[in-house]
């Protein structure tokens, strides 16, 4: 993976947790809130691979 392609990824993912969290609702609904929190482990484990195939 290039460093683009995991750059570009790793916004998207930022961008919709940014979108969710802005919903009024995401405060009180826990299904939106772990929708957040799963993008951001998203995001980590994204990062994580990344720093693993850079490392070869």
């Amino acid at each position: 993976m290039s460093e683009e392609t995991y750059n570009k990824i790793k916004a998207q993912l930022s961008a919709v947790q940014k979108e969710i969290e802005a919903l009024p609702e995401s405060s009180a609904n826990g299904l939106l809130i772990d929708a957040g929190q799963c993008l951001k482990s998203s995001e980590n484990k994204l990062m994580r691979y990344f720093m693993l195939v850079q490392g070869k």
